[in-house]
């Protein structure tokens, strides 16, 4: 037992020992490494007056780069609200346009109509996309119940009396307060006169047209705004011109606008596939980022950004179409 207190006592001496002489070792490099500049401990202690000065050189560079990258991200973020903001303005203004209008697909055309029925002062609400029970919207207003119907018909395609009977049954046995059956064409006479004699008010192609104008307003739909991405300048395009202008900091600023983009009428500013309807995502790929179908891989239809156009043109020394 005795060996064990007295083995014990002399490894602790020799621990004593060995950290005494490596923070001796330590304190003896620090006054001996040489800084850049030649300088003991010039730069480890502090002595050498030109080390100190690079020293909050590189502080302040770095608390400039962590400003710019800050910077940066707040405008893109203000660029992408302004690209939403811009999709959402030209959208409603385009919604007058009957020929727009039919190249919706039936789910953006239920869209479409709810935001008219929102600016019309009703509370709107989209039923579900399937076993909807032949309800597409239903609407509140002044503590009365409504029901709608949205069909994207063309104009030679008139609803008749049955569709109207089938929607009447829902507005009793829901014991709603009445209903708008909303279409893109034109009804029979005999599905006017049922109309009159029941709790349904109808909106045909030139009412609705009529309607989105008095919500939405009529402007030629000419100019469109963007956000320099590098010094957050807002510039305007011409819907008419190239791909690309300078802003007032001399920097490259190019025209995300897509008229693809018209045939989605939600709020968000996500385009909808042209082939199957779906919403889109954003994709990262070779050239950038560029618009995706969600229902990939069964559908494989992309809308291309107009940067990335320009970089393929770029690299090929050619002129590219976008995809």
């Amino acid at each position: 037992m005795c060996y064990l207190v007295i083995a014990a006592v002399c490894l602790y001496a020799v621990y004593l020992v060995s950290s005494l002489v490596q923070s001796r070792l330590t304190a003896w490099e620090l006054e001996h490494t040489l800084c850049k500049h030649g300088i003991k401990g010039g730069e480890t202690l502090g002595i050498c007056s030109v080390c100190q000065t690079d020293k909050l050189q590189d502080e302040e560079r770095h608390r400039a780069e962590r400003a710019q990258c800050e910077r940066r991200n707040a405008i893109k973020q203000s660029a992408d609200e302004l690209r939403i903001s811009e999709h959402r303005r030209l959208t409603r203004q385009r919604l007058h346009r009957l020929d727009y209008l039919l190249k919706l697909s039936p789910v953006q055309f239920e869209e479409a109509c709810a935001q008219l029925f929102q600016v019309l002062q009703y509370e709107a609400k989209l039923t579900p996309k399937s076993n909807d029970a032949g309800v597409d919207i239903r609407l509140q207003k002044d503590g009365k119940s409504y029901v709608v119907q949205c069909k994207r018909f063309r104009r030679e395609n008139l609803v008749g009396r049955p569709d109207l009977q089938k929607f009447l049954g829902v507005i009793v046995s829901g014991q709603h307060d009445g209903g708008y059956f909303v279409t893109t064409s034109d009804f029979s006479s005999q599905a006017i006169a049922f109309a009159k004699s029941n709790a349904i008010h109808l909106i045909d192609g030139n009412e609705l047209v009529r309607l989105m104008i008095e919500a939405f307003g009529e402007q030629e739909l000419l100019e469109y705004r963007a956000l320099c991405k590098e010094c957050g300048e807002v510039v305007k395009f011409n819907l008419h011109t190239p791909a690309q202008v300078i802003c007032p900091n001399n920097h490259s600023v190019f025209n995300d606008f897509d008229s693809s983009w018209f045939l989605v009428a939600s709020e968000d500013g996500v385009p909808a596939c042209k082939k199957c309807g779906k919403p889109m995502r954003l994709v990262s790929g070779r050239y950038g980022k560029f618009w995706g179908c969600t229902g990939y891989p069964s559908c494989l239809f992309t809308i291309n950004m107009p940067e990335n156009s320009y970089r393929k043109q770029k690299r090929s020394g050619g002129t590219g179409q976008t995809e």
